[in-house]
């Protein structure tokens, strides 16, 4: 990806200077690799991880000082934008999210009963303020990246007033699919884990278990006529786990979302034009 990120950027310049930068990122990866090994023996992979994520990130944003003024940025700085640094600053929100979850479905399992349920509709609850927290901070990073590009000599790739109003306008347009996906990325391990919660807490229903262990009894074979009923029964309780843990997840968006943010006196869509108005890139002197 960096390869051709590259090579696009450095199109117009002539194949010399496109193969040396091709052969300067193929030294780069080579160099982070020997890195990366180094630190998985040491025990340092978080350090690692961390080191690599900003420094990427940074270098992202360095781009449009550089090469804003090619007359490919257009097309390279879309690239660098949509398939690198809005991926890298999404990372960090999915990564924290997934601990969160593995984290309260580690306590809630040990718990046993519906505490599972009840700690994943927590996570859930917790997703939608990491989503809300990711919105703001991708408003200023793309505001930080337009500014760049426009003090290297370059045009703004994402005008986000035009994103905010197409969004409110039509918010089922296609092409701001992408903006959901990117967002809701991030909801994906709490989804999993009230799907877990639900189906433990399908079985753990009381009355369940007194139902079905006659059938089953210890130490002999289940009846022949009664096998196809009973595994019914119990898939069905996982099948009925999942749905209701995937209903529970819409429901804790559209609520906190569509009501509760609005009830308080914000919405995350005002927050982010709020966020861009206020244009903290600018006022950093970017």
């Amino acid at each position: 990806m960096l390869i051709f990120i590259s090579f696009v950027i450095v199109h117009h310049s002539g194949i010399l200077n496109t193969l040396l930068v091709g052969i300067t990122s193929v030294i780069i990866i080579y160099f982070i690799n020997i890195v990366g090994d180094a630190c998985n023996r040491l025990r340092w992979r978080g350090t690692y991880l961390l080191g690599l994520t900003s420094t990427t990130i940074v270098a992202c944003l360095a781009c449009p000082i550089f090469f804003a003024s090619l007359g490919t940025w257009e097309q390279s700085g879309a690239l660098i934008l949509f398939l690198g640094l809005l991926p890298l600053i999404n990372a960090p929100f999915d990564w924290a999210s997934l601990g969160l979850t593995r984290a309260l479905l580690h306590r809630g399992l040990e718990l046993g009963g519906w505490w599972p349920f009840l700690f994943a509709l927590f996570d859930a609850v917790a997703a939608v303020a990491v989503i809300s927290m990711l919105a703001l901070i991708m408003v200023l990073i793309v505001q930080a990246f337009d500014a760049l590009a426009v003090s290297g000599g370059g045009r703004a790739i994402l005008s986000l007033d035009k994103l905010f109003d197409g969004i409110a306008a039509f918010p089922d347009a296609p092409e701001f699919w992408w903006v959901y996906a990117m967002l809701l990325s991030t909801m994906i391990p709490s989804l999993l884990n009230l799907m877990i919660g639900g189906a433990s807490l399908v079985r753990g229903a009381p009355w369940l278990p007194s139902l079905l262990l006659p059938f089953i009894p210890e130490g002999k074979v289940v009846l022949r006529w009664d096998r196809h009923w009973i595994a019914a029964v119990l898939t069905a309780q996982v099948v009925i786990g999942v749905i209701l843990g995937i209903l529970a997840q819409v429901a804790v968006v559209v609520v906190m979302i569509e009501y509760f943010m609005p009830w308080i006196g914000t919405d995350l869509l005002g927050m982010a034009h709020l966020i861009a108005a206020f244009d903290l890139p600018a006022k950093l002197g970017l």
